[in-house]
């Protein structure tokens, strides 16, 4: 029982110790797209989102956290859930003629397949979204390419949006990303 409450005192020492030297900074997405074409035989919508490259409060910085979070939207579809799934981009576009299949190498956008982060609503569902994007925004900050993301659902629910996918686009128009960092010194 002593060992469990010095551990306890020590985690606490340690997370205020690093709240004290930690920041957080939001931001609203850069551009969202909607793209549309056929996936098995149906029409499907995916959205591009675009990141500003970097913040300038956060030059001597490492980010610690990045959370894509925006409002809840409404989900025609009453069958189920909806699965949200975020991928990092991998060429680059023009939010002024991206399409199904320009300046794709694959029709429908070119993307990591590795799902970067998930989240799920569903009909009636008034709670936000809320993407864990710490690995893309890491990245881009240690020099990687920056793209944006794109959002799809899971193969087995399509592999994009339905009906929704307008109300997702409205929704994303008032996304913010919330990075949480600390300053690292030189």
């Amino acid at each position: 029982m002593r060992y469990r409450a010095a551990a306890v005192i020590v985690a606490l020492l340690v997370l205020s110790a690093t709240a004290v030297f930690a920041d957080t900074s939001s931001v609203a997405l850069g551009s969202v797209s909607a793209i549309a074409g056929p996936i098995g035989g149906q029409t499907r919508t995916r959205v591009l989102i675009s990141f500003i490259p970097s913040l300038p409060e956060m030059q001597n910085a490492q980010v610690d956290f990045a959370l894509l979070f925006f409002p809840a939207f409404q989900v025609t579809d009453t069958s189920g859930p909806v699965t949200i799934e975020a991928h990092r981009v991998t060429t680059d576009w023009d939010p002024a003629g991206v399409t199904w299949t320009q300046p794709w190498q694959q029709a429908g956008g070119d993307f990591d397949p590795g799902c970067l982060a998930r989240g799920m609503t569903a009909a009636g569902d008034t709670h936000s979204i809320r993407l864990d994007v710490t690995s893309a925004v890491q990245a881009w900050q240690s020099g990687t390419s920056n793209f944006g993301l794109i959002l799809t659902r899971p193969s087995f629910e399509g592999d994009g949006f339905a009906s929704e996918a307008s109300n997702l686009t409205d929704a994303l128009r008032s996304a913010q990303v919330k990075v949480y960092y600390h300053n690292v010194q030189q």
